[in-house]
């Protein structure tokens, strides 16, 4: 077996030849398949995003002073939060982004943005990612020095039109001289260049442009009007190169109205610009409701069936041009923000002209108290989720999972089935069971698969099932995820025959899990009518901040109570019935009312650990 030592030395090598590519290309043939999956299915076309993106995301039409006083709400209203980034008026915010002034000047409002450094310095200090929105073109009339730059200044004959592939009369309104919620036509237009992102030099400009952002604070981009791969990739490589925090993890929020041939390797994408209705079956702007959004997801050939990190505006985007109601509809917020919870991206955003701008607090207590719990809920499962992001790239499956028959519900990794409410109105739900035995996440109560079944679906809750056999990893809760950590985890274990699941860790920030800089926990729970063995191997591989202890709870759920509990032969500790709040490592309670087993573990992560329970 090839082990890590001989992986570094082999890719520091290359690196001394220069000749990382050929490694990186090659790593795939000598990493041992303990470490990538018993399929060596490695897709590596995938790009893993940063481990802060798969928190929570919110985007605004705000100034410095809104931007910063949203957050302080989001985080006084207890919600999680990772990153905010400034859409389109960051370029011209006293003008509402009509334009054309600023689109695109590479200069910002500095009015509304008088110290963008602060800012972000704020930002940093809340351990929140900040990203501004941009385009790939400029517009001449209002942003004349650029447009002489990339095109004036440059032209040739070779290159006639510069840094841009085409200049054209642009005569769409959108930030052109118009409203956003009032897209149409103009009758004259204005000259508009398109940057050539298959120019090398074209390139080198727009990241020269975009550097001083990322020096004074900006993390990610927002990427909008187009997904084409050029521009995707000269984005996703300028917070690469640029971006002060990433160590060359970069990142990108890009739209998903076109299916890129490899659109993987420049995550993240969002649904598109959608309706704030249940339903909007149309591919007009703004395209499709809360229902069209999870069939976006769910049915083969849809334009996010393939993505493996995808996320949606919850809420919705913009009424567009139906009228604003007086009071928005929280049961449809509510539902929308359950769904985005269960998405490899979670993020939320809407247009400028909604009253709440999706913000729970704004819809009623309700809403508040809903969202606080499911955003949180989803920050705990951190650990589930990352390790599936690698398993995208490794094991070549995604984590979310379809076959499209049923398009209203899909998995949420090989543990969890989830079942969006896409119903207004709805407190049950109809779920197509797989074969197998089901339980519910919220009930704890066990169906027989293979079988339509429904189950409650109050509005607080959505409708989750857990696979018997299931090993879910979770950690306590943080504000937001690199505010967080792995130190103390714990394991909901559904015990049933055989089962398993692998814990990937890495550094979250840079890309040396590319040359191997990750590490893999194996947890196997085998069950007979005698007895439970749960075994937690001793961590493979290596990277930089690797934990060397772990406290570990496990939630084993059993219907009675277990005669004798042991730790690598010895036998722990039994604490009276229900005594949680003075569970000490080496002991170990039962919840009579939850029917499981509670024990608490810390060792070595280095060290294989055994634990029996005699039925």
């Amino acid at each position: 077996m090839v082990t890590f030592k001989i992986v570094e030395e082999i890719r520091c090598n290359f690196m001394r030849l220069k000749l990382i590519p050929y490694f990186i290309a090659c790593l795939k043939l000598i990493i041992p398949l303990s470490l990538v999956g018993q399929s060596g299915k490695i897709d590596s076309t995938i790009v893993i995003p940063p481990a802060w993106a798969f928190g929570v995301l919110y985007g605004g039409y705000t100034d410095q002073s809104e931007t910063i006083g949203r957050i302080k709400e989001i985080i006084n209203h207890d919600y999680p939060i990772d990153g905010y980034w400034i859409d389109s008026w960051f370029w011209n915010y006293q003008n509402k982004g009509r334009g054309p002034s600023g689109y695109l000047d590479f200069i910002g409002d500095t009015i509304a943005y008088p110290k963008m450094e602060v800012m972000w310095d704020f930002m940093k200090e809340n351990k929140i990612k900040s990203g501004i929105w941009i385009w790939d073109c400029v517009i001449e009339e209002g942003n004349e020095q650029v447009f002489k730059e990339a095109y004036l200044d440059v032209k040739s004959k070779e290159n006639p039109v510069g840094y841009f592939k085409s200049i054209s009369i642009n005569k769409s309104t959108w930030h052109n001289g118009g409203k956003l919620d009032q897209p149409g036509q103009l009758k004259k237009g204005r000259a508009l260049g398109d940057f050539d992102f298959e120019n090398p030099n074209a390139v080198k400009y727009f990241h020269n442009k975009l550097a001083p952002f990322f020096n004074k604070g900006v993390d990610f981009l927002k990427l909008d009007r187009s997904a084409r791969l050029p521009y995707c990739k000269a984005a996703f490589e300028a917070t690469q190169a640029l971006g002060l925090e990433t160590k060359g993890r970069g990142f990108l929020l890009v739209h998903s109205e076109s299916k890129a041939e490899v659109y993987n390797k420049y995550p993240a994408k969002w649904t598109d610009d959608t309706q704030i209705a249940w339903s909007h079956p149309t591919e007009n702007w703004p395209r499709g409701g809360l229902k069209e959004n999870v069939e976006y997801i769910t049915i083969p050939g849809q334009k996010g069936f393939d993505v493996p990190f995808i996320g949606c505006d919850i809420g919705g985007y913009s009424y567009g041009l139906e009228p604003i109601p007086e009071k928005e509809d929280e049961e449809l917020f509510i539902r929308w923000a359950q769904f985005g919870a269960f998405l490899p991206i979670m993020e939320v955003f809407s247009a400028y002209e909604t009253p709440s701008n999706s913000l729970a607090w704004k819809f009623s207590e309700r809403a508040d108290e809903i969202f606080r719990a499911t955003s949180q809920l989803r920050l705990k499962l951190f650990p589930y989720i990352y390790s599936y992001a690698h398993q995208s790239r490794w094991e070549g499956e995604n984590i979310i999972r379809s076959d499209g028959k049923c398009a209203y519900q899909y998995h949420f990794g090989e543990e969890l089935l989830v079942g969006p409410v896409v119903e207004k109105g709805a407190v049950t739900k109809e779920i197509y069971l797989p074969p197998g035995k089901w339980i519910d996440f919220h009930t704890h109560k066990v169906y027989k698969g293979n079988q339509n079944v429904t189950v409650d679906a109050p509005l607080h809750q959505i409708p989750i099932l857990i696979r018997s056999g299931a090993i879910i990893p979770m950690r306590n809760y943080a504000r937001s995820v690199e505010l967080g950590n792995n130190e103390h985890l714990s394991l909901m274990v559904f015990p049933e025959g055989n089962s398993a699941f692998k814990l990937y860790e890495d550094d979250g920030i840079s890309n040396e899990y590319l040359a191997g800089g990750y590490a893999i926990t194996n947890y196997h729970c085998k069950m007979t009518d005698s007895a439970v063995q749960f075994t937690i191997s001793p961590i493979q591989g290596d990277y930089d901040g690797i934990l060397k202890r772990r406290m570990t709870d496990i939630h084993l759920y059993l219907k009675s109570r277990p005669t004798t509990v042991s730790w690598n032969g010895k036998e722990m500790k039994n604490l009276d019935e229900n005594v949680f709040n003075e569970l000490t490592v080496g002991s170990w309670s039962y919840d009579e009312e939850g029917g499981k087993i509670i024990l608490r573990l810390e060792d070595s992560t280095s060290t294989k650990t055994e634990i029996k329970i005699i039925l």
